[in-house]
């Protein structure tokens, strides 16, 4: 069972396979396959397989997700002042996939290329809104399809569960017709991250950037909020070309037998263009949370967090961390 904001309680299956290619040694990172599938309370139905495979004595690695939406949904607009009073009811109904292949150059520095794929409908819109009436990018329908290079640099301890080290992804890509894409733009993502522990007590700092530039969709606009960027706010609920957000989680883990807490505090804008992010317009993001470790030798959590911002709150119940 899971619980969102965005799903209502979700009934269904979760599994992970893990597993080390080629007899890798034991503190290595593991090799899994993690499939889940979801039917809520919303009647939403959520299909999910997430790969990561390590070989080559940790120098190459392949990790995506391939995903099947029909997805009941709400929009409230572009930009970072709509109105919650804005809301619309539609239907997403979406098959998706993210690819990344990745080769390490030196100690942790990884090169590779990412590739992206999404081909959406959106169904049921009310018919005097938005996204039946204001011809908005993508509100038709349609297809992104993107390719492009990626750094990373990546000195985690554990990628299920990071208690050390440093991540930092860095990709662009370009989404063209003779990629089969229906709209034409350039993306660039930046997710960097920063662990310390010291013993059972671990901060975990990310900054996310997403810039966005060209005839952005509304399915390929940087979106705040949901169970992994600004806990608290419902996913979309701000979304346009360009967002950026500070997160840190402090954790304590394991604070009695497999149970641990964590507590964590975000900022957040999204911005047409890069110059139009200001202070004023930043949100917040507040929350704490409750762990249990479902296997304590491979870190893998079970989390409860509860997250607030101005005039709105979360709850989500997962596995896995979230950064």
């Amino acid at each position: 069972m899971a619980y969102q904001n965005e799903t209502g309680f979700g009934f269904g299956g979760f599994g992970v396979h893990y597993f080390r290619l080629g007899g890798a040694p034991a503190d290595s990172p593991p090799s899994y396959v993690a499939a889940a599938a979801m039917y809520t309370t919303r009647s939403q139905l959520l299909l999910d397989v997430l790969p990561e495979f390590w070989w080559d004595h940790e120098r190459s690695v392949i990790t995506g997700q391939v995903s099947y939406r029909l997805f009941p949904d709400r929009f409230y607009g572009i930009g970072n002042d709509t109105l919650a009073a804005d809301e619309e009811r539609y239907q997403l109904n979406s098959v998706n996939d993210r690819m990344e292949f990745r080769r390490r150059v030196a100690g942790p520095l990884f090169l590779g290329l990412r590739q992206e794929f999404q081909a959406w409908r959106l169904e049921e819109l009310l018919p005097t809104g938005m996204l039946a009436t204001a011809n908005l990018p993508g509100s038709a329908g349609g297809v992104r399809s993107g390719f492009g290079p990626l750094l990373v640099l990546d000195s985690r301890d554990n990628t299920l569960a990071t208690r050390r080290g440093v991540y930092v992804l860095a990709a662009l890509l370009s989404y063209h017709p003779w990629l089969g894409s229906t709209h034409t733009y350039t993306a660039f993502t930046v997710d960097a991250r920063h662990y310390h522990s010291t013993g059972r007590h671990t901060l975990a700092v990310q900054y996310y950037l997403a810039l966005s530039d060209g005839d952005v969709p509304l399915t390929g606009m940087p979106m705040m909020g949901g169970k992994t960027l600004m806990r608290g706010h419902y996913e979309g609920r701000f979304r346009d070309r360009n967002f950026f957000t500070v997160q840190a989680e402090y954790r304590l883990m394991p604070l009695w037998w497999r149970f641990g807490i964590n507590v964590f505090a975000g900022l957040g804008e999204v911005a047409p263009r890069l110059r139009d992010f200001t202070f004023e317009g930043l949100k917040w993001s507040l929350g704490a949370g409750v762990r249990f470790a479902l296997n304590p030798a491979e870190r893998i959590h079970l989390r409860l967090d509860a997250g607030f911002g101005y005039d709105t709150w979360g709850l989500y119940v997962n596995v896995l961390e979230v950064f």
